[in-house]
């Protein structure tokens, strides 16, 4: 009787139609990376893809909306607030399980419902003042010339240009920076977005 395969969990794998994530060109027509240094710092010698992360939005933020004038300094914690909040958040934390069932080490998620309603309540103060104690933006000023609706883009646009995602790129992609990176794969995505237009027709 044969034995089963167990099964295994793919994180960011390569994508399923085999183009580079940048330029869209398929592996077909792609020169393989060679030996340590080209261009990575890294022996790639022979593959045509390399998986990296990229920020999910270029750093343009304060291109679209000018907010000179619009941050607050906040207050820190307290070193009694400190010291109450790292109680209230270490009584809500759960071992976090893998797909097996088994505790990651030194990993946990957060449970607020282990908390009392008056802890819950505490804890929910101390966190907006801990996330506050850091320059922020006053949102008054900010919808007194923007908008509401620019504010939540406003928010939105920071999470992405603060967030990272895996990229699967080709040695001609990989190297590119900044503006040459985003403007090269927003051409790509507007001819996919083109492309499934005319499909759906």
């Amino acid at each position: 009787m044969a034995k089963k395969k167990k099964p295994v969990l793919h994180i960011n794998p390569p994508p399923q139609d085999r183009k580079c994530e940048c330029c869209g060109e398929h592996i077909s027509k792609l020169k393989p990376f060679g030996k340590a240094g080209d261009p990575l710092v890294g022996d790639f010698n022979g593959s045509l893809l390399i998986k990296t992360f990229r920020a999910m939005a270029n750093q343009k933020i304060n291109e679209i909306w000018d907010t000179k004038g619009m941050w607050i300094k906040g207050k820190k914690l307290t070193k009694t607030e400190k010291k109450e909040y790292e109680i209230l958040g270490d009584k809500q934390k759960v071992p976090e399980l893998n797909w097996k069932k088994e505790i990651i080490e030194g990993c946990h998620t957060i449970n607020i419902k282990l908390l009392s309603k008056t802890e819950q309540k505490r804890f929910k103060v101390l966190e907006k003042k801990h996330y506050t104690s850091f320059n922020h933006l006053d949102e008054k000023k900010f919808i007194k010339k923007y908008g509401k609706k620019d504010l939540e883009s406003y928010f939105f646009r920071d999470q992405l240009e603060n967030s990272v995602e895996a990229s699967w790129e080709c040695r001609e992609c990989i190297i590119l920076d900044g503006d040459d990176f985003y403007n090269k794969r927003n051409e790509l995505w507007k001819k996919w977005s083109e492309e499934n237009a005319k499909k759906g027709k």
